[in-house]
C-alpha cells in the first residue's frame, strides 16, 4: 500500500515506533488511512499514514497490546495526536487567517 505520488505530500506522515513485540503488519495495513507499515531496525517499525483520514491516537490504539505502557509513551501519543490534528486542520482550512486580508476601503 505504498504511495506513488511524486514529491512530498503534506498530508503524509511517517513515524518510527518502538514496540515491545512483533506486530502483525497486515492488521495495521487494513486500517483506513495507513499507507505503509514496515520493520525498521530492532524493535522499531515505521508507519506511514494519511493525517486527513487517521491520526496517531487511532494507530496507537490499534497497537495497544504491543505498545509500551509507561508515562513517556502516553505523552508521545498525546503530542503526536496534537500534531496530527493541527496538520489536518491546516490542510482542510478553506480561508487563510483574517490578518491575510487587507482592510476594505470606505
Amino acid at each position: 500500500m505504498a504511495c506513488t505520488e511524486p514529491g512530498p505530500a503534506l498530508w503524509r506522515k511517517q513515524r518510527t515506533l518502538s514496540l515491545r513485540g512483533a506486530p502483525d503488519p497486515q492488521a495495521l495495513r487494513s486500517v483506513p488511512g495507513v499507507l505503509a507499515f514496515r520493520p525498521d531496525s530492532g524493535a522499531c517499525w515505521i508507519v506511514v499514514y494519511d493525517v486527513r483520514v487517521i491520526q496517531f491516537a487511532a494507530i496507537a490504539a490499534a497497537l495497544a497490546n504491543i505498545c509500551p505502557d509507561d508515562w513517556l509513551w502516553r505523552m508521545r501519543v498525546r503530542w503526536r495526536q496534537f500534531q496530527d490534528v493541527n496538520i489536518r486542520d491546516n490542510l482542510l482550512a478553506k480561508d487563510g487567517a483574517c490578518c491575510n486580508r487587507p482592510p476594505s476601503r470606505r
